[in-house]
């Protein structure tokens, strides 16, 4: 009772003399639900600038960013059960609609994924630099391992002018859609000589299971066998379920029977992902001078006494 009442004074001094949901909430730093529900809508839209928007307003807010990975793990466990049992959830609760939508714009295995994300951010924050990075950080997995529309190529400045996107050749995207197999077989792909990477860009694979792969780095093969390695910072990726995915979509491209074993660990090669990364600086950096070299973004430019922003500048078929 003495500490509810020391609470109740706090409380009040907080508030000015009132005391208000809003007020307790700051006063504990605890998390209103609305921001979990704001994340993970940006998260479903993957808007990466309204994620760190968000995540510095609850720095702003002297939030504990432990509790708002515990208690977002808690929402995405919700969104599991609107998956599973719709009518489980509380026909009261005030965000019951805005959950169903969520779980409209999220998958089942997004879901998922990102509660297994959280869970493992909680683990890594007092590794972090700071809370803030490392929630950060937690919510950018969260994006990542999500599929992203192409984005234009903006011009601004002074005028705020967006320029036409810039049309240029993909050169070797990675994100091309892989042709079907043959109907009741195997599909009809080369022996697997080593090349995981090649390997990966080839499966028909989506989801956890195809971030898996994209992670995960080949620490040994043989006939039959694939052994691979994610980094500690991704175990959540090693979750059975996502293995045997994986292993079901190496045995149809491979048409055959595959023993696959993954495990966290020190990762010393490039993974597929990295090498993505890498491809598409380089296509990226095209596209910067084939823009700065187009006329008509020159004209633009000239006419709005405005600039490029070199880091919005996308090459067809990029993600980011």
């Amino acid at each position: 009772m003495r500490d509810a009442l020391s609470l109740l004074d706090q409380a009040i001094a907080h508030g000015g003399g009132k005391i208000a949901t809003g007020n307790v909430h700051d006063m504990l730093g605890a998390v209103d639900t609305s921001y979990l529900l704001r994340l993970l809508e940006a998260v479903a839209g993957q808007d990466g600038a309204q994620l760190l928007a968000i995540a510095d307003e609850m720095q702003s807010r002297s939030l504990s960013f432990d509790a708002a990975l515990q208690d977002l793990a808690g929402l995405l466990l919700r969104l599991a059960i609107a998956h599973a049992v719709p009518e489980a959830l509380e026909v009261d609760a005030p965000e019951r609609e805005r959950l169903l939508a969520l779980a409209r714009r999220l998958d089942a295995e997004s879901v998922q994924l990102c509660y297994q994300i959280a869970l493992q951010g909680r683990e890594d924050l007092p590794l972090a630099p700071d809370e803030h990075s490392g929630f950060v950080m937690t919510l950018l997995r969260m994006l990542a391992f999500r599929p992203e529309a192409a984005p234009a190529v903006q011009v601004t400045g002074g005028g705020a002018v967006a320029a036409p996107q810039a049309k240029l050749p993909v050169g070797g995207g990675v994100a091309a859609t892989q042709a079907k197999p043959p109907a009741g077989g195997a599909s009809r792909a080369a022996p697997f000589e080593g090349d995981w990477p090649e390997l990966v860009r080839r499966l028909q694979v989506t989801g956890a299971a195809r971030e898996l792969a994209r992670n995960s780095a080949m620490a040994r093969h043989a006939d039959g066998m694939i052994e691979l390695v994610v980094p500690k910072s991704m175990a959540h990726l090693t979750e059975r379920n996502y293995q045997e995915k994986l292993k079901a979509a190496l045995e149809q491209h491979l048409g055959r029977q595959m023993s696959l074993k993954v495990s966290a660990g020190e990762v010393a090669v490039a993974t597929a992902a990295v090498l993505d990364v890498e491809d598409r600086e380089a296509r990226r950096a095209d596209a910067a001078r084939a823009v700065q070299g187009d006329r008509f973004v020159k004209d633009l430019v000239d006419m709005f006494d405005a600039k490029v922003v070199g880091s919005s500048v996308r090459a067809n078929g990029d993600k980011n």
